[in-house]
């Protein structure tokens, strides 16, 4: 026999999965002719993220026509300090993690002054960059939209 208060849970869980799925595809449908739109003028990949609890996540995307491309995945995280959609994000909502900064290469921010003047240079220019900090060779720009 189940419990009452369990069978409550998991249909809460399943009705807010249900209302995240719906905002997602809503989201998609919203910018999925931009996304495109921006994929083909650059010949890159492009990402649409929404805040997570300590990370932004992706929630759609356009994957670039080139031969080598940078692999999106949905729900993939994007690391607060090694990504330029983390760096967003810490701009505008989020406060700088707390801990260690991880180091994923040789090139990622593991020092957290450097860091608040990164977050600080995004949130006065308006978007953020990312050259080789999560893995080397990829490069991204991220801003708010």
């Amino acid at each position: 026999m189940v419990p009452d208060g369990l069978v409550l849970l998991t249909s809460l869980a399943f009705v807010a999965g249900v209302i995240a799925l719906a905002r997602r595809e809503a989201l998609a449908k919203e910018h999925g002719h931009a996304l495109l739109a921006l994929s083909e003028a650059t010949g890159e990949t492009v990402t649409v993220s929404l805040p997570g609890e300590d990370e932004a996540v992706t929630i759609d995307y356009v994957q670039s026509p080139s031969l080598v491309q940078s692999v999106a995945r949905i729900g993939r995280p994007s690391v607060p300090h090694a990504t330029a959609v983390g760096k967003v994000l810490l701009a505008h909502l989020g406060t700088l993690p707390t801990g260690t900064l991880r180091s994923f290469t040789e090139r990622t921010i593991t020092d957290r002054e450097t860091l608040e003047t990164e977050v600080a240079l995004a949130r006065e220019r308006g978007y953020a960059r990312a050259r080789g900090e999560r893995e080397p060779d990829l490069n991204a720009v991220a801003a708010p939209i």
